[in-house]
């Protein structure tokens, strides 16, 4: 069964036309990987892509998370044409030496231990093949929001004293305002009694 631009009217403009060009590098029956494929809409968009040129590729889609139900066979589901692998991390994908003609990922490469990840990506991508990655600009809203929960993590996991440690995540979650020392120690002192 196939179901002709499952995802086209989710993707428009300049995303299209980056995901159309990076297939278009491929022949009749390229084998194509999906890493971090969450819904599997860069693998439908490749199987999609294919279609339209009358040809065939072999799709591949991993992601460490549950993506789609597992068939009664084994750990793995094909589901329009595109093959699902659950519970595969990037890091450690168990695929063929030298097999992928084109690895994809959109917003992936950020969720991985990125060392191991390119060493298990360059092990799998054939010696003449592609690794096309879309990631987030570094200011971008996304980023912007993880670099602030990695900077009140830091406070955390790194600070000695409890005080400390709500003091900082104070001054990080009210803008990086001072707190007076004075006045908080006179409330600290009430509190213990």
């Amino acid at each position: 069964m196939s179901l002709p631009n499952l995802f086209a009217d989710n993707y428009s403009g300049n995303v299209l036309r980056f995901w159309d060009e990076a297939f278009a590098t491929l022949e009749e029956n390229g084998t194509v990987l999906d890493i971090c494929t969450g819904n599997g809409a860069i693998a439908y968009l490749a199987r999609d892509h294919a279609d339209r040129r009358g040809i065939r590729f072999e799709i591949h889609a991993i992601d460490v998370a549950e993506i789609q139900p597992r068939s009664r066979e084994g750990d793995d589901s094909t589901i329009n044409d595109v093959q699902f692998h659950s519970g595969v991390a990037v890091e450690a994908t168990h695929c063929r030496n030298d097999y992928f003609d084109l690895i994809v990922g959109q917003f992936a490469l950020e969720y991985c231990r990125i060392s191991d990840a390119v060493e298990e990506l360059s092990r799998i991508i054939r010696e003449n093949g592609s690794l096309i990655l879309m990631v987030h600009h570094a200011d971008s809203a996304t980023a912007q929001r993880t670099r602030h929960f990695v900077d009140v993590a830091d406070v955390f996991l790194k600070e000695p004293t409890i005080f400390y440690r709500l003091r900082k995540y104070a001054e990080l979650h009210i803008g990086r305002k001072r707190i007076n020392a004075r006045k908080a120690s006179q409330k600290r002192q009430q509190l213990m009694g």
